[in-house]
This record gives C-alpha cells, sequence and structure tokens, in this order.
C-alpha cells in the first residue's frame, strides 16, 4: 500500500486543476421507488476524482479530458453498483436509475451470555490534531484495529472526538465499516450510519450506538469518517490560491500516536494507510 505524507497539525488534501474537463450532470434515482438517492458515491476507481450526490440525487464532476475513456462507478450502500464509461455522458443532464440490493442474510450464532465488553482503539488527545478544511464532499479517512480472526466480534458502540470551526456550521458524516484483506476494503454494512457535527458542540465526544445494525465481524476492519454533507455560515468565498480553498474553516479530530490511520481523498478513490498514527477513534464490541 502506498503511505501518506501526514503533517499533524493539518491533514490537508489537496485537489489538482486542470485545464480542460468533462462536465458530468446526473440525478440518480431508485428504479422502483423513484426517489431520489441521496448521498451516493461517484467517481473513477483509484483516481481520487470524485463526489457525493446531494438531497436531491443530484451530482456534478468535472473529469479531466485525459481520463475520457475511463469508467465512472456509481455505489451507495443498499443498491446495485453501476459503471458508466466517461465518455457516455453527454452536454445535458442526465438521470439514472439505481437498483435496489436484495441482502442474504447469514446467520451469526452469538452466545450473549458469554459475550464480555472490550474497548478496542484509542482515544485521541488535544497534542495530536488532525484537520479537514472539508474542501470537497467524499473525502473518508479514520482508524484500522485488528480484531480476532477466529471469534466473531458484535460492534456496540464508535466513539471519536470532534469539532467544528470557522465557516462550518454543521457537517453531515457517514460512518463506514470496512473488513480488510491485504489491500482490499470491503465495506461490511447493510445500511447507512450517519453523524451530525455541528459548531457549538465544542470538543464535543460522540458516541454511535452501533447494537441496532447487528454488526459482526472478524479480523482486521477500518472505522472511517466520510464527509457527505456541509453547511456554512455564510456564503464561502472562493481564495485564489493554490488549495482553491472556499472560505475559512474546517473539522478537527483529537488524533493518537496509537492507532494506524487509513483514508482516501474522493469518492472511489485509492486509499492509502499510514502506521503509528491516527484519528482518537475507538470501538466498545462484544466477544
Amino acid at each position: 500500500m502506498k503511505k501518506i505524507t501526514l503533517t499533524l497539525i493539518s491533514c490537508v488534501m489537496f485537489l489538482t486543476i486542470y485545464a480542460q474537463s468533462i462536465d458530468i450532470q446526473c440525478f440518480l434515482v431508485d428504479s422502483v421507488t423513484q426517489v431520489p438517492i441521496q448521498y451516493a458515491n461517484i467517481g473513477i476507481s483509484e483516481k481520487n476524482i470524485g463526489t457525493v450526490t446531494d438531497e436531491n440525487g443530484r451530482f456534478v464532476l468535472a473529469v479531466p479530458d485525459s481520463l475520457a475513456n475511463q469508467d465512472l462507478t456509481l455505489s451507495r450502500i443498499g443498491y446495485q453498483r453501476k459503471t458508466i464509461a466517461v465518455n457516455s455522458f453527454g452536454s445535458h443532464t442526465d438521470t439514472l436509475l439505481f437498483v435496489p440490493e436484495i441482502y442474504e442474510l447469514q446467520e451469526v450464532t452469538i452466545s450473549a451470555g458469554k459475550m464480555r465488553e472490550k474497548k478496542v482503539g484509542h482515544a485521541g488527545n488535544k497534542i495530536v490534531q488532525f484537520q479537514d478544511h472539508a474542501r470537497h464532499l467524499g473525502y473518508e479517512f479514520g482508524t484500522m484495529l485488528k480484531l480476532s480472526k477466529k471469534k466473531p466480534t458484535l460492534l456496540k458502540d464508535f466513539n471519536f472526538r470532534a469539532v467544528t470551526f470557522g465557516n462550518i456550521d454543521y457537517a453531515l458524516m457517514r460512518v463506514n465499516i470496512y473488513h480488510i484483506d491485504g489491500e482490499v476494503f470491503t465495506n461490511v454494512l447493510k445500511e447507512n450510519i450517519y453523524v451530525t457535527l455541528t459548531d457549538n458542540e465544542l470538543g464535543c465526544e460522540k458516541c454511535v450506538n452501533l447494537l441496532p445494525y447487528n454488526i459482526v465481524v472478524q479480523g482486521e476492519i477500518a472505522v472511517t469518517l466520510e464527509l457527505v454533507k456541509i453547511r456554512y455560515k455564510s456564503e464561502p468565498q472562493k481564495v485564489e490560491q493554490e488549495t482553491e480553498s472556499y472560505g475559512f474553516g474546517g473539522i478537527g479530530y483529537d488524533g493518537t500516536f496509537l492507532n494506524n490511520m487509513c483514508g482516501r481523498d474522493a469518492s472511489q478513490g485509492a486509499w492509502e494507510t499510514i502506521s503509528a498514527v491516527g484519528p482518537g477513534f475507538w470501538l466498545h464490541v462484544l466477544q
């Protein structure tokens, strides 16, 4: 795996500016109910060019001309993955149908009477800080954790400390949980899990109850937060500099030298990892 070059004070991802691009505009809707598909992941696999649909199922994505022959991947928990050639999109706004996914439930037998609660991962501190300046939707990062390979583990809750700052009024994050097999990250969730961050919760510790989702895992996993919606206090003004940032603000997380970090810059992008440092994410589990 590639390694992340990490600045502990500011974990900043940069967008590359292209002179020419193919501008894609599209709406995603449920093929059965015709309801817009919110917060679907859109991107080119491994290229770190992607975004997330809004509340109306709409997305706009600029793809460099050099990637015109690549495929655009569209995915969301609960729906079948779609792959469409970039050069098949026209100059008009398209509407695509998403087909619901039918999951086969696998029975996992766990004896509640013999289960013990355990903490996995480490809480962060104010010394090691991660800051995401929230430039784009679909940015995702988190912690890799090792669980028993032989014994099924039931996830009880997910915990972290974070705060929005500056011009950020509200951020909606999606919790993702992946099984890791070598370099392959496979999302094990069958439902979307969301958590909100606001600036009136300074240094707030968040605890996300995972028991209703019945998440049973084994081996190495990754627990991540993905930015899917953001709201500003005032209309952000574009800052003309290399980073092409919008206004001032972001999201800060307590970090730790005891967790291992993983992340990707955009939806469908390439995963990167770094050892011995990461966000202060931790789980309570039942084994």
